[in-house]
């Protein structure tokens, strides 16, 4: 894989064994950003940025990419601040998720706190329907959707209540 072929990558840190953290290289704005939603955790978000420009140097060196390496030293690092934050310290993931779906499609986030169930449903039935769902503010119509898929299954899912399954 040639990361030099995306305008972004979006590269998940676990910090400390229990918090998820974002990093969104922009190859298009040489920028590398750091997203937290649980700030007492990015004390180290510097460190992290860093083995990440350290990444992009050594795939440059590889790859022979001379515009990136002559203009390495140019990048920004930043941290951002301004996105929905977490409320509690069991979030992170579903933020996490939340966040790389919004970079990937270049948009600003929609979501807020008080929509974090929503969000788990939606993200289960894109899983289970193996594709994504439209992004829509109104996550209510979700709720249907997984009440019968749980309570009748889904043939074309290949899952069904109330049978056992082995993995």
């Amino acid at each position: 894989m040639n990361i030099f072929d995306y305008e972004i990558v979006l590269i998940p840190f676990l910090v400390e064994e229990n918090h998820w953290t974002l990093i969104c290289v922009d190859f298009t704005t040489k920028t590398i950003v750091h997203y937290d939603s649980y700030y007492q955790t990015s004390s180290n978000f510097m460190l992290y940025c860093e083995v990440v420009l350290n990444y992009i140097y050594l795939e440059a060196t590889r790859l022979k990419k001379i515009d990136i390496l002559q203009n390495i030293d140019n990048w920004k690092v930043l941290q951002e601040k301004r996105w929905p934050q977490q409320q509690n310290a069991n979030e992170s993931g579903i933020f996490l998720c939340l966040y790389a779906e919004t970079l990937s499609i270049r948009a600003p986030p929609i979501f807020t706190t008080n929509d974090m169930n929503l969000h788990r449903v939606k993200i289960m039935i894109e899983l289970l329907e193996n594709k994504l769902q439209e992004r829509n503010y109104d996550l209510s119509y979700f709720v249907k959707d997984a009440r019968d898929i749980m309570e009748n299954g889904s043939l074309t899912l290949g899952w069904m209540p109330k049978l056992n399954y082995i993995y």
